[in-house]
């Protein structure tokens, strides 16, 4: 992008991500003001430079050393529940051993009160409940969205694609497209 395209760029937020359309609209331009001085867009350069208490970018991070590392270990955490997986049983047709599959799946659970949360969630508990298979397909068709709309400049994508049928499915199943 050139610089004069980036300046009338409107920043928001990924939906579902940690910051509001208000912090994107600051840390947005931040990020572009830097990369046009050369900061390369790595996590060491990017939190290099929040360190300064006047940077726009500083209140993205915690700098209490204690809360960032309880707030590690829960990304930690999450990482570890999205890393495991499990090999699904070789029928006897096929020599060939089956891919592994995630184990646990992350959807957004409706708690008593009202609140919603994200629970991972076993595979086969999923599929064995109508409602949270539901959910599972509503973040499926979400996620080609959010696909669709990434890769949307390349033709070879759209070529390869039936975005009709995602369409059609992201109309019935209530999900923004």
């Amino acid at each position: 992008m050139t610089a004069t395209l980036e300046k009338s760029i409107r920043f928001v937020a990924v939906p579902g991500s940690h910051i509001s359309d208000r912090k994107a609209a600051i840390y947005g331009p931040e990020l572009v003001r830097l990369r046009a001085q050369g900061v390369h867009m790595i996590p060491s350069a990017v939190v290099d430079a929040a360190r300064p208490r006047h940077s726009p970018l500083h209140d993205a991070f915690t700098w209490n050393d204690q809360a960032a590392a309880a707030e590690r270990r829960l990304q930690q955490a999450r990482y570890l529940l999205a890393s495991i997986a499990f090999v699904p049983s070789q029928s006897d047709e096929t020599e060939e051993e089956p891919e592994p599959i995630r184990y646990f799946t992350v959807l957004a659970i409706e708690a008593a009160d009202g609140s919603s949360f994200q629970e991972y969630i076993p595979l086969n508990v999923v599929h064995e409940d109508p409602d949270l298979e539901r959910e599972m397909l509503r973040h499926a068709l979400a996620e080609l969205s959010w696909f669709r709309r990434k890769y949307a400049r390349l033709r070879e994508i759209d070529n390869l694609v039936n975005w009709h049928g995602l369409d059609l499915l992201l109309a019935a199943n209530g999900v923004p497209g």
